[in-house]
């Protein structure tokens, strides 16, 4: 296996990293994608988590691509084999080689005939220390993998377009949620919720249906759910040890559900506090309303900036939920 990742990393703060800042770097790559795509075949987002100590994470995302050594300014490629892991520069026409070691995999999925490319997987350093001081023996934990073609935008593209609230929203989780119950079963589902917008009649919302899941745990549902929908229908993404994979209506189509997965006690779960408390109380929720249709105004080309525009509103919201189900319970 040779795997050529042209994209970008960054040391990040462990203790301030929010799903904000995980977006925004996300985010910042996406824009600049096709300045490393060489055209023709489907190709994959890939990334990377390595945890560095207790106050750091290095983060990647890169683009699979063939292998150059004109890499744009700022960005950086990892080529990945069997055995050994290249970190290279954009300078020196991207031979710049910054770290060289070797490594191990953990493989999450393995086809009929240990087609390991394109496969997903998880890779250690060998050796008592890597490159990066401080660090004794980790591994890089895959924090996203999603299939796409960039010579063609996505169905529709991901602009932010709000949709009046369709009272066949309920119908359309019940569905969806029986199929996740079947597919993974009921010891890696434990609980199934309809969250975000399309749970709350009368809100516009982005007609992709939420829903959250209870998980045993991450690791175990990690090596169980990513094999089952490594597909390119579905996209993985992993914020803050929170995985979520996107349902799109065939590949290159539009999204249709967002599946987001979290032990029990995870603050995901203050979604449902959220939602909960939307209902209860409709004055609240229609602010929720017009401040969404404002924001889909002002961003409406920037998925990510939309979404971190919110976070205030919905902290806010949710800190009165907790204390109202706090009082509640007294």
């Amino acid at each position: 296996m040779r795997l050529f990742l042209a994209g970008v990393q960054s040391r990040i703060p462990r203790v301030r990293l929010t799903d904000d800042e995980s977006l925004d770097f996300f985010g910042r790559f996406f824009k600049r994608a096709r300045e490393v795509w060489d055209g023709g075949d489907v190709m994959r987002y890939v990334g990377y988590t390595w945890k560095i100590d207790e106050a750091e994470d290095l983060v990647f995302i890169g683009l699979e691509t063939g292998e150059t050594d004109l890499l744009p300014d700022d960005m950086t490629a990892w080529v990945l084999t069997d055995t050994s892991w290249e970190i290279r520069s954009a300078g020196a026409g991207g031979k710049g080689v910054i770290a060289r070691r070797g490594i191990g995999w953990n493989w999450i999925d393995s086809p009929p005939g240990d087609e390991r490319r394109g496969t997903t997987g998880e890779f250690y350093v060998r050796g008592a220390e890597s490159f990066i001081p401080g660090e004794r023996r980790g591994r890089c934990r895959l924090s996203a993998n999603a299939y796409i073609r960039l010579d063609r935008e996505y169905e529709g593209g991901d602009r932010v377009a709000l949709a009046s609230y369709n009272p066949a929203w309920p119908s359309e989780y019940a569905g969806f949620s029986r199929h996740i119950r079947d597919m993974l079963g009921p010891e890696i589902a434990l609980r199934i919720e309809h969250i975000g917008s399309t749970a709350v009649p009368g809100i516009p919302a982005k007609p992709i249906i939420d829903v959250l899941v209870e998980i045993p745990s991450f690791a175990e549902s990690r090596k169980r759910v990513i094999p089952l929908l490594n597909t390119d229908t579905w996209e993985y993404w992993g914020y803050d040890d929170h995985p979520v994979f996107i349902k799109r209506d065939g590949f290159m189509g539009r999204r249709t559900h967002h599946l987001h997965l979290a032990t029990r006690g995870h603050r995901e779960w203050e979604t449902v506090l959220f939602r909960d408390y939307l209902l209860a109380h409709p004055q609240v929720a229609g602010e929720y309303a017009r401040l969404k249709e404002q924001l889909a105004l002002t961003y409406s080309e920037n998925r990510e900036l939309y979404t971190i525009a919110k976070r205030g509103f919905i902290r806010d919201v949710t800190s009165l939920a907790r204390e109202e189900a706090r009082q509640g319970g007294t």
